[in-house]
């Protein structure tokens, strides 16, 4: 540590005080998060979940991915859904508590990162900008003010503990070694259980190990090192023998292009990340990157900057060891959720830096390190200290502003979905089709009927393949009173798609309302035929009568028929 009296307060020398100073910036631009309400997955894992209303369900988590119970997928990870659970348990449905837990367990991360790096023997300042840039970053508001964004800071705080316990096993003391070894393998489980992206965790203990470790002179001693990570390693296959048994490895709605094309774009994804953490500006989510579907120019370009920067980073091994470790950290963790080890659901995803970052503020940090000592010089540039501290503040500060700006933009549905549109205006992709859809459902939800008519055609413009959009048309137009209008989209449905029951249910409903029984009665027979377990006309009508009419809420879609032995 630099001993300068004029070095700003956050450098002081009190063992408590980073801690403290951690918790208060990181309350201070996540406290209006805490407000938010549900929105886009939240529905569907937390509002209508009623699997985590009961802890009997707490063994059934370890076996079924986190959607089970509405559209099956292989997102496996049981921990979170415990998590879910005991937020449950004390805040029902208020999503107060479920931010607050999100928060927490960000600055959790944030302690980790500092404590962790100190441990390392990492001044002071290194350590505690490392955890800060990691803490105010607002690319991280994907992780943590969303609330089902919570996998990736619990995996990473599992990570942590398992790194952190590992290399205190190392301890030549006996006792602490077998305590801190397991300890380290049984987070190495969490980790694994909270969210997959802690795959490479073994990988990163080995390369410490070699490079932080006293050498080994013979084949005997690096064989006696290497029997110390056989455990991760049998943990790693079990749990990716166990996804494989329960419903398979590769993502549903993976990213359907080829290996070849996802490898010929991969300096671009690293682009991307670099740029994010660089330049956060224009955050959203649904991401669209233009793909480079041959070497040309622009993938020549990509792969250049790419090899400079590992150049330097390789080249780093010879000054700083940590540099050179935390390097491999950022590109290897990139290089996971890449598409290369597995297809994913998206070519990128803001929330996929989450783990990587931690590398990237290191080396950021020590950057601003050299950059805040007293004696600086840069090609002959030498400014003032009191302008670099300026400096370094106004970076910080504006970080800090863009988290709380951002965490505005998810505070409703509509706000949310609004926003990520303005965000990818004139960079249409299939992804932003849904969140117009999204944006459309919103506005029906709070009642803005002609907005979500409007956003409907839009999408319909844009898409007019799918089905659903026609339904969820035809039901608002319904809600309105258009019945006429309601009837089309309706009948538009099932010529689309036969099968789709849920249009049965509605047109026969929306029939009835208007005094044609004979019309919802064969509407209801089509869908007899196509479903036998589709109610009778006597049992349809006790359901319209116990739900009172539900053609003139939003909500037909969301609850369903229901259906005999169901």
């Amino acid at each position: 540590m630099i001993k300068n009296k004029k070095l700003p307060l956050i450098f002081i020398k009190g063992k408590k005080f980073p801690y403290l100073f951690l918790f208060s910036v990181g309350l201070l631009i996540y406290l209006n998060s805490f407000f938010n309400y549900f929105l886009w997955d939240d529905e569907l894992l937390i509002v209508k979940n009623g699997y985590i209303r009961s802890w009997t369900n707490i063994f059934k988590v370890f076996l079924v991915d986190i959607f089970h119970w509405t559209n099956k997928s292989n997102f496996y990870r049981p921990l979170f859904t415990l998590s879910l659970m005991f937020d449950y348990s004390f805040w029902r449905l208020e999503a107060f508590g479920y931010h607050l837990t999100n928060f927490f367990l960000h600055l959790s991360n944030s302690f980790l990162i500092f404590y962790l790096l100190r441990f390392l023997r990492q001044n002071k300042r290194i350590s505690l900008i490392t955890a800060l840039l990691f803490l105010v970053h607002p690319v991280h508001t994907e992780a943590v003010t969303y609330i089902s964004g919570r996998a990736d800071p619990l995996a990473v705080l599992f990570s942590l503990l398992t790194f952190l316990f590992f290399i205190k096993s190392l301890s030549p003391e006996r006792i602490k070694y077998i305590f801190f070894y397991f300890l380290s393998l049984f987070f190495y489980t969490c980790a694994l259980l909270s969210k997959e992206i802690a795959l490479a965790l073994p990988l990163f203990l080995l390369t410490y190990d070699f490079l932080f470790s006293p050498p080994r002179k013979n084949l005997l001693s690096i064989l006696k090192k290497l029997y110390k990570h056989l455990a991760f390693l049998l943990i790693t296959l079990a749990y990716i023998g166990l996804r494989i048994n329960l419903f398979g490895f590769a993502s549903k709605g993976a990213v359907p292009y080829s290996l070849p094309l996802r490898v010929i774009n991969l300096p671009h994804v690293y682009a991307f990340y670099i740029y994010i953490l660089i330049l956060p500006f224009n955050l959203r989510v649904e991401r669209f990157l233009p793909l480079i579907e041959k070497m040309d120019a622009g993938f020549f370009l990509y792969a250049f900057l790419l090899i400079a920067v590992i150049f330097w980073a390789a080249k780093s091994y010879r000054r700083s060891k940590l540099i050179f470790f935390f390097s491999l950290w950022f590109f290897i963790n990139i290089f996971i959720v890449a598409n290369i080890v597995m297809p994913l659901n998206a070519v990128v995803a803001e929330h996929w830096s989450y783990l990587a970052s931690i590398g990237f503020f290191y080396i950021a940090a020590c950057g601003f390190d050299k950059f805040l000592r007293p004696r600086f010089v840069f090609l002959k540039w030498a400014p003032t200290l009191k302008f670099r501290r300026s400096l370094f503040v106004i970076i910080v500060t504006t970080l800090c502003l863009l988290t709380i700006s951002r965490n505005f933009q998810w505070k409703s549905p509509v706000i949310f979905f609004e926003s990520t549109l303005r965000a990818s205006e004139g960079q249409f992709s299939i992804r932003d089709t849904r969140v117009r859809y999204n944006l459309a459902n919103a506005y029906a939800s709070r009642g803005d009927l002609d907005k979500a008519i409007q956003e409907f055609k839009r999408v319909l413009e844009e898409r007019p393949d799918i089905t659903r959009v026609y339904y969820s048309l035809g039901l608002t137009y319904a809600r309105k009173g258009l019945y006429e209008e309601a009837e089309n989209k309706l009948l538009k449905t099932i010529e689309l798609d036969p099968g789709y029951l849920q249009a049965y249910y509605t047109l026969g409903s929306l029939y009835l309302k208007q005094g044609d029984r004979q019309k919802a009665k064969l509407v209801w027979k089509k869908a007899l035929e196509i479903e036998p377990r589709f109610p009778r006309e006597k049992e349809l009508l006790e359901q319209l009568k116990v739900l009172k009419s539900r053609i003139s809420s939003q909500t037909i879609e969301e609850e369903g028929i229901l259906f005999k032995n169901d």
